[in-house]
């Protein structure tokens, strides 16, 4: 696990600040509770730098498989490949823990984000289509 990179079993305030910036206002008050309703094993991956955290990731793992949620960098602080360690530091534990897969979605226009899975070697294999009904 990269040096910079903290694993806890639940989410630290700053771990919480930084992935909440980077989601919608409307989406925060449920992603809280989904965050802990989380079952076990999972873990949260903090990369800290320069005294502050700049990236989050977490990730559940059963059977086998492991799922990477919740990847997000400051905006501020990205290009910095702050989530480039929390990935490879979410497949370390993944790894332990007997999966040999991990499953992740991405959007389609988040280039960067797709250059980092690309990096670490995740393939496309299928495209999803989200519904909203307002």
């Amino acid at each position: 696990i990269p040096a910079d990179v903290q694993v806890t079993d639940v989410p630290t305030a700053e771990w919480l600040a930084v992935y909440l910036e980077a989601i919608t206002e409307s989406r925060r008050a449920v992603n809280r509770q989904i965050l802990r309703r989380i079952p076990d094993p999972r873990a949260f991956f903090t990369v800290r730098r320069g005294g502050q955290v700049i990236s989050t990731a977490v990730a559940v793992a059963d059977g086998g498989h492991a799922v990477a949620e919740c990847v997000a960098t400051r905006a501020d602080n990205r290009g910095q490949r702050g989530a480039d360690s929390a990935m490879r530091a979410l497949l370390v534990w993944a790894a332990s823990l007997g999966a040999h897969g991990v499953g992740l979605q991405v959007i389609d226009h988040n280039q960067p984000a797709i250059a980092l899975y690309r990096r670490l070697s995740f393939a496309a294999v299928c495209t999803n289509r989200f519904w909203v009904k307002r």
